[in-house]
């Protein structure tokens, strides 16, 4: 019987490797603290990272937090 080095080493590979989440910072137009928009952004962010099985990371921030509004 021969043996597929290349696909055994390849599959050790990815039962070694560690799986890594893809990481997203979102920042939303509104304050996390509004009742309707706020919610909503956070409930976005919490379903993305429910619905990817942790492929998925989203971090989601409040307005102006990673870009400064301009006023």
């Amino acid at each position: 019987m021969a043996v597929n080095f290349k696909f055994v080493s390849a599959a050790l590979l990815l039962i070694t490797s560690p799986a890594t989440a893809e990481r997203f910072d979102v920042q939303s137009a509104w304050p996390l603290i509004l009742p309707a928009s706020g919610a909503s952004a956070e409930n976005l962010g919490e379903m993305l990272n429910a619905a990817s099985s942790g492929e998925l990371e989203a971090k989601i921030y409040d307005a102006g937090k990673l870009v400064l509004s301009k006023s």
